[in-house]
């Protein structure tokens, strides 16, 4: 299994964060929550380095599907093993643009993501005649969060997961450390999968914590 973390873990650049993540995690997800200038020219200047240092994942915007689409040009020219998109409203300018116009090599590299609120099930009961055209992104805390059953999801999706996002639920606040028994679990449904597995916690501490007992649970 492949575990990485998100691009979040200290204060600076994208590249700043890599060059620590990458001495112990095998892939980094490079947050992109907006696409701007400073966005763009932040990444041309650090992508190489990054790519020289580490398999990558990115997290689409999540302001709109315009930004979401230059993200995508810009990425999809490098060798990134997944990017995860928000289930976008509306819907059918998401649908047009993910099931329609995209040719099919680039929409397999990119997954959407079940949050922390209904609109990936909507989204996926509107379109569930494209399913196989799909590629989703399990975000674990989440279901945990919305009290829905992990293991349900995973059986029902297991085969157009292209990554997994893990992280725990305390005090009712996601992106947390989970809880014994979410790592119990999290061991039970997934094992020793080949799904790449996002540790989606954003402070160094408690994400080297989670990959220590992830390495421990299921290498």
């Amino acid at each position: 299994m492949k575990i990485g973390a998100t691009s979040w873990q200290f204060p600076g650049t994208y590249l700043d964060n890599v060059r620590v993540i990458s001495k112990d995690l095998d892939f980094v997800e490079l947050l992109v929550y907006t696409w701007d200038e400073d966005t763009k020219n932040l990444l041309e200047t650090e992508i190489e380095d990054i790519l020289e240092m580490t398999e990558i994942s990115v997290h689409l915007p999540t302001d709109n599907l315009e930004n979401v689409k230059q993200a995508v040009d810009f990425f999809v020219k490098y060798d990134v093993c997944n990017m995860t998109l928000h289930p976008l409203k509306p819907f059918e300018e998401l649908a047009k643009w993910y099931f329609y116009e995209l040719k099919e090599k680039c929409r397999s590299r990119i997954s959407i993501e079940n949050l922390e609120n209904e609109d990936f099930y909507e989204f996926i009961d509107i379109y569930a005649g494209e399913t196989e055209k799909t590629k989703i992104t399990m975000d674990f805390g989440h279901l945990v969060l919305k009290r829905k059953n992990p293991r349900e999801f995973y059986k029902k999706y297991f085969n157009i997961i292209s990554e997994i996002h893990f992280h725990g639920v305390k005090n009712g606040k996601d992106h947390s450390m989970p809880s014994d028994e979410t790592f119990e679990e999290f061991r039970n449904i997934v094992g020793n999968g080949d799904v790449p597995v996002c540790i989606e916690t954003f402070d160094w501490e408690i994400t080297s914590e989670i990959a220590r007992r992830l390495k421990n649970f299921v290498r």
